[in-house]
């Protein structure tokens, strides 16, 4: 008598050849999207006071004045500002500012973002040090990081900061002799 043969039974094997070609476009897209772009160059020159504001307690609205350079051959579109601003004497102000410019190839561009301190009585605004620290997110150029971008998987950003031992005002007209300006 003959023994009956049963049918043995194997795992499906996993098509290597599709695992392989999903591993190379992944690959692929980080390389392309994520690791070559090269970020706006900040520089961050100077804070100039803008206004005081008319509160209790007093605020004062300054400036903080950047230039922002692109060192590569394809424009670099910026998103935002979040940045931290501080005076020596006062309370760290947070800000976040939609940039809104796109920096053309191999230019330097000024921008200015606001930063609101309070003013604290018999200080010297003029005279006090101050420190802001940030990032600046921004578009990397290329297809693959535009849609890397718009899916929400990588939104690159560059840090920025600068210190200074005072606050730039603006020049008043000394009044002239017969008390007009």
């Amino acid at each position: 008598m003959m023994a009956a043969r049963l049918p043995t039974m194997t795992a499906p094997r996993p098509d290597r050849s599709r695992a392989l070609q999903c591993l190379m476009l992944g690959s692929a897209a980080t390389l392309t999207g994520c690791s070559f772009d090269t970020p706006p160059n900040i520089s961050v020159e100077e804070v100039k006071w803008v206004t005081r504001g008319e509160s209790t307690p007093p605020f004062i609205e300054l400036s903080v004045e950047m230039m922002l350079q692109n060192p590569t051959d394809e424009p670099i579109q910026l998103e935002t500002f979040e940045y931290t601003f501080r005076t020596d004497n006062g309370k760290p102000w947070k800000g976040v500012w939609s940039a809104l410019r796109t920096l053309p190839p191999r230019a330097s561009v000024p921008m200015q973002v606001p930063a609101i301190v309070e003013e604290l009585p018999g200080e010297d605004v003029q005279k006090t040090g101050w420190k802001v620290s940030g990032t600046i997110s921004y578009k990397a150029p290329g297809r693959w990081a535009q849609i890397l971008f718009d899916t929400g998987f990588r939104r690159p950003t560059h840090d920025f900061r600068g210190r200074g031992d005072q606050i730039e005002f603006p020049e008043v007209p000394a009044p002239t002799q017969d008390g007009q300006d």
